[in-house]
C-alpha cells in the first residue's frame, strides 16, 4: 500500500510535465505565427501606402465611402492539425 501512496503523486507529476511541455510547444508555435503575421501586415501596410499615394481622388473617395467587405471566417489551425474558427 505504501507504493500506491507514492505512485499517485508521481503519475500526477508526469501528467503535469507532459501538459506543460505541450503548452510550451503551442506557445512557441503561436509566437512564430504572430511574428509571421506582423511581417505580412507590415508589408501589406507598405503596399497600401504606395497604392493610396498613386490612386486617383475618385478611387480614394470610393474606398472611404464603402466599408471593407467581409470575405469569410478566419480559422486558425491547432497543434493537432484541426482548425478552429476565431
Amino acid at each position: 500500500m505504501l507504493d500506491a501512496a507514492y505512485g499517485l503523486p508521481l503519475s500526477q507529476d508526469l501528467v503535469k510535465s507532459h501538459l506543460m511541455f505541450a503548452v510550451h510547444e503551442e506557445v512557441e508555435l503561436l509566437k512564430e505565427q504572430i511574428k509571421e503575421l506582423m511581417v505580412k501586415n507590415a508589408h501589406l501596410e507598405y503596399e497600401n501606402g504606395i497604392l493610396r499615394a498613386n490612386a486617383s481622388p475618385d478611387t480614394l473617395a470610393q474606398l472611404e465611402a464603402s466599408p471593407a467587405p467581409v470575405t469569410g471566417v478566419v480559422s486558425f489551425s491547432t497543434s493537432d492539425g484541426s482548425s478552429a474558427p476565431s
